[in-house]
């Protein structure tokens, strides 16, 4: 009966709900951040194979010194695949990746908004109704919970840098 009572009176239901959503969606948008800049590597390192306006020699060269700086970065294992996508790649299915890569990060963007905007609305409720992880009965639950007891502050300036890294660069005037 006792325990009913605190359940009742007590605020899980004002922060516990909201701090665990809040959490999934930092949890969430860290992951999902790891993916979409890993697809941009990749759609960015996958450039266009077809002729440019560099001459045949300049583009070997270029080739072989991006090829000795793989070699040197990778295990043997590693250059070997390197090697054998290299040398099985043709145009068209490398723009197939890409268009691939290019699809997966569209939606990994999705995936991104979404929960940013769940962020920031448990983040808004959790200010509204003045959560307080210090506060004797909210760290209490917390702590039941296995939560961290993460003040708002911390929490806006975790989002903040999470939309900093994966927020659109500046492209340099050239």
């Amino acid at each position: 009966m006792r325990t009913l009572v605190w359940r009742l009176v007590s605020p899980y239901d004002a922060y516990i709900s909201h701090v665990i959503r809040l959490n999934d969606a930092i949890d969430r948008i860290r992951f999902l951040s790891d993916v979409a800049l890993r697809y941009e590597a990749g759609i960015e390192g996958s450039g266009p194979l077809g002729p440019s306006g560099i001459d045949e020699s300049e583009r070997a060269r270029v080739f072989r010194a991006r090829l000795g700086a793989a070699a040197a970065a990778m295990t043997d294992e590693q250059f070997e695949e390197f090697l054998a996508m290299l040398g099985g790649g043709r145009v068209a299915d490398l723009e197939s990746n890409r268009a691939r890569a290019s699809e997966r990060l569209s939606s990994t963007t999705r995936g991104l908004e979404e929960y940013f905007a769940i962020a920031g609305r448990e983040l808004a409720t959790l200010e509204r109704r003045g959560y307080e992880p210090r506060r004797v009965d909210v760290a209490r639950q917390l702590r039941e919970n296995r939560l961290p007891p993460t003040s708002l502050a911390e929490y806006r300036h975790t989002l903040h840098e999470l939309g900093l890294r994966i927020g659109k660069r500046e492209q340099a005037a050239s």
